[in-house]
């Protein structure tokens, strides 16, 4: 119980930037971090300001998956075609 509370909790900054690209993937078809399950200090986001951005959003809405989903395919990023 108590690593699954350190795990999804606010202070576990992996858990929270994890989740938002792995969000963003879902979408894109890449993440910010890709491969989206290499997540280290050696591979850097192509993005991090966006990755900032989204993970922010992420814990502002309380952790809430679909807040986030909604943001991302509300965003002109998404709706522009390919």
């Amino acid at each position: 119980k108590a690593l699954a509370t350190w795990v999804a909790s606010a202070d576990n900054a992996a858990f929270r930037e994890t989740m938002a690209n792995t969000i963003w993937a879902h979408f894109f078809g890449r993440g910010i971090v890709d491969p989206v399950d290499d997540v280290r200090n050696t591979n850097p986001p192509i993005n991090p300001a966006l990755l900032d951005a989204l993970t922010k959003d992420f814990v502002a809405s309380g952790f809430d998956a679909r807040h986030l989903m909604r943001r991302i395919v509300l965003s002109q990023t998404y709706q522009r075609t390919s």
